[in-house]
């Protein structure tokens, strides 16, 4: 027997490195992370134009022959494996022992110079070594003593004054510098923002104090090279925690910074009925909160909780727009001139031993919002002055840093170095953090409420408004009276007795009614906005719903015309003929999804007139029986005799009926069991009115609504694991709208699925 032993080729080793370092800014980064560990308190880099160079320098403990040996020119293995601390009690970031290959991603040609305590050491390489025809350990570096300094070693390529003075001042005893040549690609103005920017958010503001980073290039000094963490002190909100207790509890602290009572703070406790403690609150004075882990997360996750480790980080909330009357209303502080915040920090971001763990908060990316902030928004979308609702903060109004470590063994990075692995103990990090935003959204919704409440006492205009109305309709209710008591009187024959108003009651009507007209104008306005929302909403649901179906049409339809295209290339009349016929069947399909869901929200169906009801609603049933196969489902239509004319928002209606369907079909698709997939709907004429019954043969609702079907219609309540819990919600609401009523009553014993919508 013989013992063969492996090898690698070299251009395989090569390649698993750019696996790992895929882009130019990532690769800096890796450098300047290693930088950081060798206990540096400078990182330059340096791109020369002339010389078309890029220099890279730190000032660490450089690098002993016995390092480069073993750990530097050995792919995989890194030294910080087993001993990740740092002399200076830095936790180090690298460990995977492949960032080096950073240097590869940057230039063909590497020429090093690291000086340690004992000597000075020189090594080069060519990556070209790494071809495809060599193993690996044929491949070779080389290395040597030197007597250069470091100043020394970068004459002749540097051309600006200023990094040279630095290096010669600061870089005299240990450091490494690194001499890269043939650049992969060209270094110009927008490659060295995109770094520098990458560079800012790359570190926290707590770096600064231990790190300075610089970035050069022939023609910019010392204060232009310097890289500043990006941060920012106007902020409405800040939420700052950290774990205590080993881990197992939860400090959070909540600043508010979002009011301004203008002198009066003492009147607003007061009338505004807040506490003693709340005075304090909205001064300099935290909110202090300490939560268990375990009450913090979902039962899931109580039993890996204790997994996550330490951590801490501070959260900021601010404002994208507000109203001159909210700014009144609520105090809010003025905040003129604030930028988008997010446009400039971007969203939340995890720093691991204070580097930033990318992609997490990064803008224009799928991990903006990994919090999924905005899902949380969607779900309940009130308003934070909403007397019930749950405000929920928006992705856009939030950034802010979260610190872990490398302690945090299951909070693990990927390979390559794009995020962090999905474990069980990530998710429930998220839901921690989740539910630590929480706490501060119940204040501030608490804070709001109680404001608006004192603006309400405050305002009389507004209550006396109120009143006004009141005593419009009693003033005319007594017209109507008098009225009917005269053509009483007159047909009788005798006098009659005029109900008079009390001199409290009378009222100037010629100057009071104009004033509510308009104010009820601006709340029709504002309805009507409503409606089209609702509807919007609806035509949402229903393109999520078939998205796939929606998808692979238009998909096919590409692929169909690539086809054509080719045979008219070819010179394939006839192929060319049969694929544009077959385009034409998908684009009609594409026309009918169209009419399904975005027709009815058209300007044409936004008028309010009397429809054709009928009609209506036999073509909105046609048009969905037409996208789907009659295995799909089986839509049966039974309309009135004599017709229905009824005055109403077209597009309300068909957000009843397209609701419906679609809870139908996703019903009919979430169980395996094969069901009759019928749904009839069926038109009857009432005497102000009409009503739909509306029945399907699926698995009816989930038991869990059984004892109260009416649960349903309550916002967010869905029996879906994938569904919004809006749907029956628009439904309820339009038809209050028309004063009509939604009957479930049938849904507690019958199988499938039944409902009476009355419009009166």
């Amino acid at each position: 027997m013989v013992k063969v032993p492996f090898d690698v080729d070299a251009y395989t080793a090569r390649l698993i490195g750019r696996e790992n370092v895929s882009k130019l800014e990532g690769a800096i980064i890796e450098l300047v992370k290693n930088a950081y560990d060798a206990d540096a308190s400078k990182c330059i880099i340096y791109f020369d134009d002339v010389t078309k160079t890029l220099i890279l320098a730190d000032n660490g403990v450089g690098m002993t022959e016995d390092i480069i040996m073993n750990n530097w020119m050995t792919i995989g293995r890194s030294s910080k494996k087993q001993h990740f601390m740092s002399k200076e009690g830095r936790i180090q970031t690298g460990a995977k022992g492949i960032g080096r290959f950073a240097l590869d991603r940057i230039s063909n040609s590497v020429h090093m110079l690291t000086a340690n305590q004992n000597n000075t050491l020189e090594w080069i390489i060519d990556w070209e070594e790494f071809s495809d025809d060599k193993k690996i350990s044929e491949t070779y570096a080389e290395l040597y003593e030197s007597n250069l300094s470091i100043l020394e070693f970068i004459r002749g390529v540097s051309n600006n004054s200023i990094f040279e003075s630095i290096i010669d001042n600061q870089f005299r005893s240990t450091g490494s510098i690194f001499i890269m040549s043939n650049l992969r690609e060209e270094w110009n103005e927008k490659v060295l923002k995109n770094i520098r920017k990458s560079l800012s958010l790359m570190i926290p503001p707590t770096m600064e104090q231990i790190f300075e980073i610089y970035l050069f290039d022939n023609r910019i000094n010392e204060k232009e090279a310097y890289i500043k963490s990006e941060h920012e002190d106007s902020y409405d909100y800040k939420i700052d925690f950290r774990t205590i207790e080993d881990d197992a509890k939860v400090e959070i602290m909540i600043h508010r910074n979002e009011f301004d009572f203008r002198g009066k703070i003492l009147d607003v406790m007061r009338n505004g009925r807040f506490t003693k403690s709340d005075e304090e609150y909205f001064g300099d004075k935290p909110i202090v909160l300490v939560k268990h882990l375990n009450e913090l997360v979902s039962k899931d996750y109580e039993n890996v909780v204790m997994e996550i480790g330490g951590f801490q980080g501070s959260l900021y909330f601010f404002k994208n727009s507000t109203t001159k009357m909210d700014t009144q209303k609520y105090y809010y502080k003025d905040f003129t001139g604030r930028k988008q915040l997010n446009e400039k920090f971007g969203g939340i971001k995890i720093y691991r031993d204070n580097f930033w763990v990318r992609p997490y908060g990064e803008r224009e990316s799928s991990n903006y919002d990994w919090l999924l902030l905005s899902n949380r928004k969607g779900k309940s979308p009130a308003a934070v002055s909403h007397a019930t609702g749950a405000w929920r903060v928006n992705a856009d109004q939030m950034y802010g840093q979260i610190y872990i470590s490398r302690l945090n063994l299951h909070l693990e990075d990927q390979s390559n170095r794009e995020g962090i692995v999905e474990s069980i103990q990530f998710k429930a990090f998220r839901e921690i953090l989740v539910n630590i935003i929480k706490q501060f959204e119940e204040d501030r919704q608490y804070v709001i409420r109680k404001l608006r409440s004192l603006y309400e006492q405050e305002h009389e205009a507004e209550k006396l408004e109120r009143e006004l109305k009141e005593k419009i309709k009693e003033q005319e209710k007594r017209d109507a009276q008098n009225r009917t008591r005269k053509k009483k009187s007159e047909k009788d024959g005798r006098s009659y007795k005029k109900v008079e108003e009390t001199p409290e009651e009378q009222i100037p009507l010629s100057k009071i009614k104009p004033v509510v007209a308009q104010k009820d104008s601006a709340i029709e306005v504002l309805t009507n906005e409503n409606k089209m929302l609702r509807a919007m909403a609806t035509t949402g649901i229903s393109i999520n719903t078939y998205f796939h179906e929606i998808t692979t049409l238009i998909n096919d339809l590409h692929e169909e015309l690539y086809e054509v295209q080719a045979s008219l290339e070819n010179k394939n009349i006839s192929e060319a003929i049969e694929g544009v016929k077959q385009a034409s069947k998908y684009s009609n399909k594409f026309q009918q999804w169209y009419e399904v869901t975005v027709k009815s929200v058209k300007s044409d169906k936004r008028t309010r007139k009397k429809w054709e009801i009928d009609l209506l609603i036999e073509a909105l049933c046609a048009s969905w029986q037409s996208v789907l196969t009659s295995e799909r489902v089986d839509i049966q239509f039974i309309g009135t005799d004599e017709g229905l004319l009824y005055r109403c928002f077209p597009f309300e209606i068909e957000s009843v009926v397209n609701n419906l369907i679609s809870n139908s079909i996703s019903a009919f698709d979430s169980v395996c069991q094969q069901y009759n997939r019928k749904i009839l709907v069926e038109l009857k004429k009432l005497n102000k009115g009409f009503k739909i019954i509306y029945s399907d043969k699926g698995p009816g609702l989930p038991d869990k609504y059984k004892k109260n079907p009416r649960e349903i219609l309550i916002p967010l309540e869905t029996g879906k694991t994938d569904g919004t819990g809006l749907g029956m919600w628009i439904v309820d609401t339009i038809v209050k709208d028309y004063n009509g009523e939604v009957n479930l009553s049938k849904n507690s014993l019958q199988k499938g699925f039944r409902v009476e919508v009355s419009f009166e």
